[in-house]
This record gives C-alpha cells, sequence and structure tokens, in this order.
C-alpha cells in the first residue's frame, strides 16, 4: 500500500511545498 502512505506524506506537507 505505499500509494496511500505516499497519498499521507503528500497531506502532511504544507499547500505550498504542493503547488511548487
Amino acid at each position: 500500500m505505499l500509494s496511500l502512505i505516499k497519498l499521507q506524506e503528500l497531506e502532511n506537507q504544507p499547500v505550498g511545498a504542493r503547488q511548487k
């Protein structure tokens, strides 16, 4: 279930990082 872990990591990251 690596996908779930990756999604959780993205959610944990700040919005600014996601926008980048």
